[in-house]
């Protein structure tokens, strides 16, 4: 468990060269870019990202299309993510730019052209809406014409308003109402007048309530009718087809994923290049590296290019750098959590493996049960283990599932599998057994509530402890002292007098020693490096 020791690479290279070297320092893996210092007069470049910007999106946009025509229609060939890639295969796909953005296009054309006929569809549907109440006529819209002398009103009235069209027009001579065929929307009629019954007719249909028919057509309802289906079932045929071309791009989806990938390295290139300090001819880079890939990223250099110039410099202590944890399997599961809160900056010790070992202690001892242990851990272990790759979600997972060890320990201690008793005994006392009291100056202080006051105080040394080991790394002996193990024998002598208080009086006096002149010694050497009254006022 450790934070790896960085060291900052400087490299100066040809301009023409630049895409090269930074494809090598890439394939490396091992290097992180940074803005280049003010070493010397020189200009930075602005450059526009916006094309390979919008080429990325339309390359998601088709990708997530033809993703979702594939699975809609039951093809199973799309890649899924967290495949495994070359780094070669992943810097020629390129190569195949043009060919990708093709299929790109394609899948935008047939799109578009989904969404017209889409938008005729629902136009069609609407016009076909109009037509389907006068279905049953056995004539064309056009034989309901005007004469030189006779007027015809054609149109839908319901039984009701058929009825008040038929006494209204009683008492009038010179017109009839003929009715031409029923309809789920009503009576189909036709009010023939002479023309001088045409207000008397207009007004008694308009008071009625009589919807005229709009259409005037040379065509029978019934044929045009038909004709509007065969235009819906043809579009509708040709989106199925639309859809089914789309979802045939599917075996390039691993391509089209690669080839996004790509664009966002070159943004990233492109960001990194506007850090560059640069001349007409050469430019700086900057970068941090770990130290044991010192070696790796110097052959890397050297196979790209002769005309570099780079060197390998220490990083000063209060220097920035960035952090880079190196933990075996089980630690290295617990960096999600510690980055939750803050990665440890770069020459500090690494918590990982501490905080392995109290998370899961204390989630065991919280959760304290076998079933919901054995739930935790095979369930964390499985789900991590379906997933390809290392990610944050697989890593709180096992977080999970190491906890659930712990949970399955203590489980066994107070006796509780899903909440039943299943050995008889309990190895520690039990949170709702009243009689588990212990009397701490003159106080009666539940047993289960001293185990959890001592726990934290041994995770609180523990940390005293590992402050006084940085200390001495550093070469602070005094600091490490009366900053961490001063303070740490204070805990402890505070355990000891608990202790003691409830049981072992002969540790009663050695924990008040202890904390009394913990505590004495700090208090005198805290304000060591104050100025002035604080080094007396401080403690």
């Amino acid at each position: 468990m450790a934070v790896a020791k960085m060291l900052k690479l400087r490299l100066v290279g040809v301009n023409a060269e630049q895409e090269r070297l930074l494809n090598a320092l890439h394939s490396t893996c091992a290097v992180e870019l940074k803005r280049s210092d003010d070493l010397f007069e020189g200009s930075r470049n602005d450059l526009d990202k916006s094309e390979i910007i919008q080429k990325r999106e339309s390359v998601e946009q088709a990708l997530s299309l033809i993703t979702k025509t594939a699975l809609n229609l039951g093809i199973k060939e799309v890649c899924p993510d967290g495949f495994g890639v070359s780094y070669s295969e992943f810097m020629q796909i390129y190569q195949s730019e043009s060919e990708l953005l093709g299929v790109v296009s394609s899948v935008k054309d047939k799109r578009e052209e989904i969404l017209s006929l889409g938008a005729k569809i629902i136009s069609l549907k609407t016009e076909l809406s109009g037509y389907l109440p006068y279905s049953e006529l056995n004539c064309s819209f056009s034989d309901f014409f005007d004469t030189q002398r006779a007027r015809t009103r054609f149109g839908l009235a319901s039984d009701n308003v058929f009825r008040k069209i038929t006494e209204g027009l009683a008492n009038e001579p010179l017109a009839t109402v003929v009715e031409q065929g029923r309809s789920s929307q009503g009576v189909m009629i036709a009010v023939v007048c002479h023309e001088s019954a045409v207000g008397v007719v207009d007004k008694v249909l308009g008071e009625s309530g009589f919807i005229k028919c709009p259409f005037k057509d040379d065509v029978k309802p019934s044929d045009k009718i038909q004709s509007i289906k065969e235009q819906i079932a043809n579009n509708e045929q040709r989106i199925s087809a639309l859809n089914g071309e789309i979802a045939n791009f599917s075996s390039y989806s691993r391509q089209l994923k690669l080839l996004a990938d790509h664009y966002l390295f070159i943004m990233e290139k492109y960001s990194a290049n506007g850090g560059f300090l640069k001349t007409e001819s050469a430019f700086l880079l900057e970068a941090y590296v770990p130290a044991e890939r010192r070696e790796e990223v110097s052959q890397a250099i050297t196979l790209a290019t002769e005309n570099v110039y780079f060197e390998f410099n220490e990083i000063k202590k209060d220097e920035y750098a960035p952090t880079l944890m190196k933990n075996k399997s089980v630690p290295r599961q617990f960096e999600f959590v510690t980055n939750l809160y803050s990665a440890p900056k770069y020459g500090e010790l690494d918590p990982n493996g501490v905080l392995a070992f109290f998370f899961s202690v204390f989630l065991g001892f919280i959760t304290a049960d076998i079933g919901y242990g054995l739930l935790m851990t095979v369930g964390g272990f499985w789900f991590a283990k379906r997933s390809k790759r290392e990610t944050g979600t697989t890593k709180l997972a096992q977080v999970i599932a190491y906890g659930g060890i712990a949970t399955i320990l203590f489980g066994l201690a107070f006796d509780s599998f899903f909440g039943i008793a299943i050995i008889g005994k309990s190895l520690l006392p039990s949170p709702t057994d009243l009689k588990a009291q212990s009397v701490v100056a003159g106080i009666s202080v539940p047993q289960l509530l001293l185990i959890s006051i001592g726990m934290g105080a041994v995770h609180i040394m523990t940390g005293l402890f590992l402050t006084a080991l940085k200390r001495f790394k550093e070469g602070n002996i005094l600091d490490g002292i009366f900053d961490g193990i001063v303070w740490m024998l204070f805990l402890l002598g505070l355990i000891l007098l608990v202790i003691g208080m409830v049981g072992v009086p002969t540790l009663t006096p050695i924990g008040t020693w202890m904390a009394v002149g913990s505590v004495v010694i700090g208090a005198i050497t805290a304000g060591r490096h104050a100025k002035g009254f604080g080094k007396f006022t401080k403690g």
